[in-house]
């Protein structure tokens, strides 16, 4: 339960970038193992010329952006989890990085996002 200003948990942004398809893949890694309980995806283009990718033999350049919530000291263990999965995948056209939250409005977004709910309330 949340009593004093201590008891909160620092966040951080982890943003992750894949290639279109392997969304689904990366959000069940970090709800199963990191407790992120709220991300969402947006659509993204890469900045790669169309005739370098050709010459590089590379097939599309669509992505999937995802912004997650997560713990600050989970945060480099995620990191590292990604870093394994893109190896495993083969997802080599892929990049992860966070950063620090400085503050968020209301205990229950904030609730919400650490994935503390209704624990943290008492219930």
């Amino acid at each position: 339960m949340l009593k004093k200003k201590t008891d909160l948990k620092k966040l951080k942004l982890l943003v992750t970038v894949v290639p279109k398809g392997r969304k689904e893949v990366i959000l069940d890694l970090l709800e199963d193992y990191y407790n992120v309980n709220f991300s969402f995806v947006i659509n993204g283009k890469g900045t790669v010329p169309n005739e370098l990718m050709n010459m590089l033999g590379l097939v599309s350049n669509d992505r999937e952006i995802i912004f997650s919530f997560v713990r600050a000291q989970k945060a480099k263990d995620a990191i590292l989890g990604l870093e394994d999965k893109f190896k495993k995948f083969g997802i080599h056209q892929s990049m992860a990085f966070t950063t620090p939250l400085q503050s968020i409005i209301g205990m229950h977004s904030y609730l919400l996002l650490s994935d503390l709910g209704g624990e943290a309330l008492g219930k």
